[in-house]
């Protein structure tokens, strides 16, 4: 259902994708939103 599930953690599911670009996502990807 998430894209970014294909990153293969579920904290990346608030980047929606970013996984990919960042190992950080779960940090970053609240800003990326």
């Amino acid at each position: 259902m998430f894209p970014a599930r294909a990153s293969g953690n579920k904290k990346s599911a608030h980047s929606f994708g970013s996984g990919p670009r960042q190992p950080n996502s779960a940090l970053a990807g609240l800003g990326d939103v």
